[in-house]
């Protein structure tokens, strides 16, 4: 019987919300005015509008580059170096802290390989042993991850001595 009721309500609902709606007749004067506002938010824009097509591509591809940027630090936050995957935590502030500390590993990261690139950089020079297949090769732009990565043989030891 509860079936019964409820899929009619389902109908009686899906009958009203479908139900077309009335025609309107609108005076002229009110689509006078829409027409004039739409014209008028239209020309703010055109200044926007008129810089888009100047736009060279040389311009164009060098902003879609530094999309790669961006899309690299969220890879970064989600991949191994950083982690961040859903997981529970009983409270919001647990996971917003979490996710503060996430980005200051993020920054850290991106400072380490800012400073590295640039000195390698400066002195005109490139770095060799960083990945582990291939121990020749050379590059001059290492990523955070590789450079860490060569030091993940050292161990730290800390002996505590009684005096």
């Amino acid at each position: 019987m509860a079936a019964n009721t409820t899929r009619a309500g389902i109908e009686a609902a899906k009958d009203y919300y479908l139900m077309p709606l009335p025609a309107t007749i609108v005076p002229t004067e009110v689509l006078d005015t829409y027409l004039k506002q739409g014209r008028d938010k239209i020309e703010a824009f055109e200044p926007i509008c008129r810089y888009i097509e100047k736009l060279l591509l040389d311009d164009a591809v060098l902003i879609y580059r530094e999309e790669y940027f961006i899309e690299r630090a969220f890879g970064r936050l989600k991949g191994k170096s950083l982690s961040l995957t859903p997981m529970y935590l009983q409270r919001d502030n647990h996971a917003t802290g979490l996710i503060r500390l996430l980005i200051i590993g993020l920054q850290v990261l991106t400072l380490l390989e800012f400073v590295v690139r640039s000195k390698l950089e400066e002195e005109e020079a490139d770095i060799a042993g960083l990945y582990s297949g291939n121990p020749s090769l050379q590059t001059s732009r290492p990523t955070a991850e590789a450079l860490l990565g060569a030091f993940n043989y050292i161990d730290l030891i800390c002996m505590h001595q009684r005096s």
